[in-house]
């Protein structure tokens, strides 16, 4: 069954990865905040204590990449670190309250950003847009399986 021709679906699918990037590219130059620091908060958020394989599971990057993210953020004052006591190799990481106040911000700014725009549409159409928002991952299949798993750089054996 083809809902719609596949060149308008490319063309389609080309736009709306094109408004996302434009949408972070925004974020970005208003919070100066990457992608991946504007993810970091919204996980630390809803797990207010996480380890670095924790977040690392979470953006899907290798650990040392997460590492220097996080150094960033710590520069920054977005985040704390906390040597797990009795085990070397883990750190908590929580949010401090410049963390927690900056995604706050950003949430408020795009609710009150997207709740205007979509104004502009039929209560029907607004609807029918928030719906495929929930529906997005269903559609686009990224449902993955474990998200607490990174890809991980093999050790060589001798």
């Amino acid at each position: 069954m083809e809902l719609i021709p596949h060149e308008k679906f490319n063309d389609l699918l080309f736009w709306l990865l094109r408004e996302l990037h434009q949408f972070e590219w925004h974020d970005k130059s208003r919070f100066d905040l990457s992608w991946y620091d504007m993810h970091v908060l919204k996980f630390l958020l809803g797990s207010p204590v996480s380890r670095v394989s924790d977040i690392a599971g979470e953006l899907r990057l290798p650990l040392f990449k997460v590492s220097r993210l996080l150094n960033d953020m710590s520069d920054k004052g977005f985040i704390s670190r906390e040597k797990v006591a009795g085990d070397k190799r883990n750190t908590w990481i929580r949010l401090t309250e410049k963390g927690l106040s900056t995604i706050r911000k950003v949430q408020d700014y795009h609710y009150e950003l997207i709740m205007n725009n979509l104004k502009a549409l039929t209560p029907d159409e607004a609807l029918e847009v928030l719906r495929a928002m929930e529906n997005v991952s269903k559609v686009m299949n990224f449902e993955i399986p474990n998200r607490r798993s990174t890809p991980q750089r093999r050790r060589k054996t001798v």
